[in-house]
């Protein structure tokens, strides 16, 4: 199914096709194999059958012992009512439910972070209310030129390890 959605495959172009004719992924030997190779043990899911696919395939990863993320605004189902239920079963099998919006600024570390920099410019074009993204992101722009500024100034006021330590407040 991915392959027929030409943005998937542009983004995700190093990434394996894994071909399965199962609902459940995890019924998949290469992709449990794809799964266990990365050595991880929180997933982070979304799908185009939230009451099928990925129902089943989340079901199954708690069952192996993952941690389980399902990106419910990443999703989708056939009507509210079954996408609702698919959800409380999650919730029952022990899913974690997240939105992307969260999970992103969870995953960045910071807006200064390279990561954070990309996440604030998506978030800007996405979001509804673009002007307190903006100013969270412009807030941690500045502080991270500020922390690497105060780690690496003339002042000595960094452990010569590249960390800075913490200064009185009458240095701030």
């Amino acid at each position: 199914m991915g392959e027929d959605i030409p943005e998937l495959v542009q983004l995700l172009a190093d990434s394996p096709v894994i071909e399965r004719s199962h609902p459940d992924a995890w019924e998949v030997p290469a992709f449990v194999e794809a799964v266990k190779k990365t050595g991880r043990s929180k997933l982070i899911l979304c799908g185009i059958s939230t009451e099928m696919c990925l129902t089943l395939t989340a079901r199954s990863a708690i069952a192996a012992g993952y941690d389980v993320y399902v990106v419910v605004d990443a999703s989708a189902a056939a009507d509210a009512r079954a996408e609702q239920a698919a959800f409380l079963r999650m919730m029952q099998q022990g899913v974690i439910l997240t939105t992307w919006v969260p999970l992103a600024v969870e995953l960045m570390k910071g807006w200064e972070t390279p990561e954070g920099q990309k996440i604030g410019q998506i978030m800007m074009e996405h979001q509804m209310n673009q002007s307190v993204v903006n100013a969270a992101w412009q807030t941690g722009v500045r502080l991270g030129a500020a922390q690497a500024k105060s780690s690496h100034g003339a002042d000595g006021a960094h452990d010569g390890a590249g960390a800075s330590r913490p200064q009185p407040a009458a240095a701030r």
